[in-house]
């Protein structure tokens, strides 16, 4: 009866990454008639591959046929669509805000993480509540009473997603719902983004332009890259301290490619015209928007950074 074509749109327009698994349109029973979210973990291994965890919900496993689920999310914060119909991935529920409802009336979004104590990244925390806001803005849900765990709607056989405190998960997906989020993007969603393939090759350029047009001896592209990536990181993690010293993000500064002086808009714009420029006019692996803001937020948490 029912096919969820809008998936890659909606979450797309929410500013999230997707890739579209081939056969989704497809896939999965069109006797479906979704009235609410299931939120897993896919409990495999802590270093496990989205290719590999995508095969498991494209084969089946020992306890579910395929396909297993409608939505896939990785560590990196990327969702793939897996399937548009029904998916095997709940039983009928005996608690929690879907009591009653099964795979017919259920949508289901494996996140990759172990489920025995793995962290959860923030970039993909993020991505799992904004996929979930977009996903419930499209139906008129709510997040009270259409959002559920795994462990909520199956407890004492399900465990996951393990580490994740759906109330405070259902919380913030309503202040997206209601506008009151705070869209500034974080240092790890930024990482994510520069770590997207099509946009890392347009970063490895910018990387190479920022040393004068040469690459120092000794070094090659990928050399230069990486410096560049990992000094953006190591100044994330220190902007994200409550504690961090005025000396470490002074010298961090120095070590990151910018013109002198350090003008945010006048860098912003240069590497947001750098990055953009080899970058698809639309359907790029970000939204151009997304990636200008993502740039112009960690240069001027940069900008910001206490001077002694």
């Amino acid at each position: 009866m029912t096919r969820l074509l809008w998936l890659p749109q909606i979450l797309r327009v929410a500013g999230l990454t997707v890739h579209e698994v081939d056969g989704w349109r497809e896939r999965g029973s069109s006797d479906y008639d979704p009235r609410g979210v299931i939120c897993h973990a896919t409990a495999g291994s802590s270093t496990s591959t989205d290719a590999g965890e995508i095969g498991v919900l494209l084969n089946g496993s020992t306890s579910a046929p395929p396909p297993i689920a409608q939505l896939y999310l990785s560590r990196t914060g990327t969702w793939h669509v897996v399937a548009s119909g029904r998916c095997n991935h709940a039983k009928v529920g005996w608690d929690g805000p879907l009591k009653g409802y099964g795979n017919t009336h259920l949508l289901g979004i494996e996140a990759q993480n172990d489920n025995r104590g793995q962290a959860w990244p923030a970039v993909q925390l993020d991505a799992y509540q904004r996929g979930v806001a977009a996903i419930c803005k499209h139906m008129g849900w709510t997040a009270a009473r259409n959002v559920a765990a795994h462990r909520e709607h199956q407890p004492g056989a399900k465990t996951d997603p393990a580490g994740i405190d759906m109330k405070t998960f259902r919380s913030r997906v309503t202040a997206i719902l209601a506008g009151e989020d705070d869209d500034m993007t974080t240092p790890d969603q930024f990482l994510a983004i520069l770590k997207d393939p099509s946009v890392a090759a347009e970063m490895r350029r910018l990387a190479v332009s920022y040393t004068g047009g040469g690459i120092p001896a000794g070094k090659n592209v990928l050399n230069v890259w990486n410096d560049t990536l990992a000094t953006v990181k190591a100044l994330g993690e220190v902007i994200a301290r409550e504690s961090s010293s005025p000396a470490e993000v002074r010298a961090l500064l120095a070590e990151l490619p910018k013109p002198d002086p350090f003008d945010v808009d006048q860098l912003a714009d240069d590497v947001a015209a750098r990055v953009l420029a080899g970058l698809p006019t639309s359907d790029g692996p970000v939204s151009r928007e997304d990636l200008v803001a993502a740039i112009r937020t960690v240069l001027a948490s940069l900008a910001a950074a206490p001077q002694g």
